[in-house]
């Protein structure tokens, strides 16, 4: 039998069974990153996706493809409300 995995997506809803090769697929699309909890069937626990060595260079491969200028352009200043709240 080959492993299953199952993540938790940002909705909080459960997804999968998926094969590794799927897994890698949802990392490449960004819908998986490393602090993503993902179930494995032989171990039938939950953990961060960078915790599996499977996963790693995928994860890698995603981290380097994200640029800082990318990451600038996501970010936007929070207004004084949201800044008071804090």
């Amino acid at each position: 039998m080959d492993t299953e995995y199952k993540i938790i997506g940002g909705d909080g809803a459960e997804y999968g069974p998926a094969s590794l090769d799927e897994l890698k697929n949802w990392i490449g699309d960004g819908r998986v990153a490393g602090a993503t909890q993902v179930w494995r069937s032989d171990l039938a626990l939950w953990s961060p996706a960078a915790r599996y060595a499977e996963l790693q260079q995928a994860l890698a491969r995603l981290h380097a493809s994200v640029s800082p200028a990318t990451i600038h352009q996501s970010l936007r200043a929070a207004g004084f409300w949201p800044r008071l709240g804090a």
